[in-house]
């Protein structure tokens, strides 16, 4: 009779200790769990981040470009104030000569003096066009240098403020469209009816809307 007690209580204490060990082993697995999907969140914030910081030193490389040009802009526009200066002074001594110093005599001295006019002078305006030309184009491009930029710049925060992922679709489209398509600045000749766009944002709401 008593050893079936004792053997009762070690029973009795071994299905207890087994049960401490389960209970034990389940917290533990609750718990690894918990730190998996806490890991898993960590690495998906990490990710994001990465990816934030990508389009970020992608829009740098937009900014450096957007400050040459700008300095080229400003030296341009220099050379294209002094090319103006330049010729506007001979246009005013050439039509003051005209005044001032004795006709010249002879038919061959009068071309010869007109056709050295006129070369000086065309000369003087090709090279104030010319000036004028790389201002404007360097101008074109530091404007959209700049809206590469912004648009990388601004892309994530805006796609985050986004509810669905039509909305994504969209912002995404117009950020492309801001980096690949030409855009028109005031600074060039370019038409930007002319040039072929990416699918407008229209286009995306009525497949959304219609379920494709």
């Amino acid at each position: 009779m008593h050893k079936a007690t004792d053997f009762e209580e070690l029973d009795v204490k071994a299905r207890s200790a087994l049960q401490q060990i389960k209970d034990r082993a389940d917290d533990i697995e609750k718990s690894l769990a918990a730190k998996t999907i806490e890991a898993d969140e960590v690495l998906a914030k990490i990710k994001n981040i990465a990816a934030e910081q990508g389009v970020t030193q992608q829009a740098i490389y937009f900014k450096e470009e957007a400050k040459v040009n700008e300095e080229g802009a400003a030296w341009w526009f220099k050379l294209t104030v002094g090319a103006a200066i330049v010729l506007f002074l001979f246009a005013s001594g050439a039509l003051a000569s005209a005044y001032i110093l004795p006709p010249p005599s002879g038919l061959y001295a009068t071309v010869q003096l007109t056709v050295g006019k006129i070369l000086v002078f065309g000369v003087l305006t090709f090279a104030l066009y010319f000036c004028a030309k790389n201002y404007f184009s360097q101008k074109h491009n530091a404007v959209i240098n700049k809206h590469r930029q912004n648009a990388l710049v601004t892309y994530e925060a805006i796609v985050k403020a986004a509810a669905d992922s039509a909305n994504t679709d969209i912002i995404l489209n117009q950020a492309a469209s801001c980096i690949f398509v030409p855009q028109n600045t005031g600074y060039s000749a370019l038409k930007v009816g002319n040039v072929p766009t990416t699918t407008s944002p229209m286009n995306f709401l009525l497949k959304q809307a219609s379920g494709e």
